[in-house]
């Protein structure tokens, strides 16, 4: 089956969004970072929430 252009469309922004990730993620090991980024994603939103 040929992809279509919406499949091959899909497929480069997905490998441009894992670009871009490496690049902002720099020489930090995959798992760090990742425990940065959750880490601060749950700490934005403990301090959103009402008291």
């Amino acid at each position: 089956m040929v992809p279509t252009t919406q499949e091959m469309q899909r497929a480069e922004l997905h490998k441009t969004i894992w670009r871009i990730a490496d690049d902002l993620r720099g020489s930090i090991d995959g798992w760090d970072f990742k425990s940065y980024v959750l880490g601060d994603d749950v700490l934005s939103v403990h301090l959103r929430e009402p008291r």
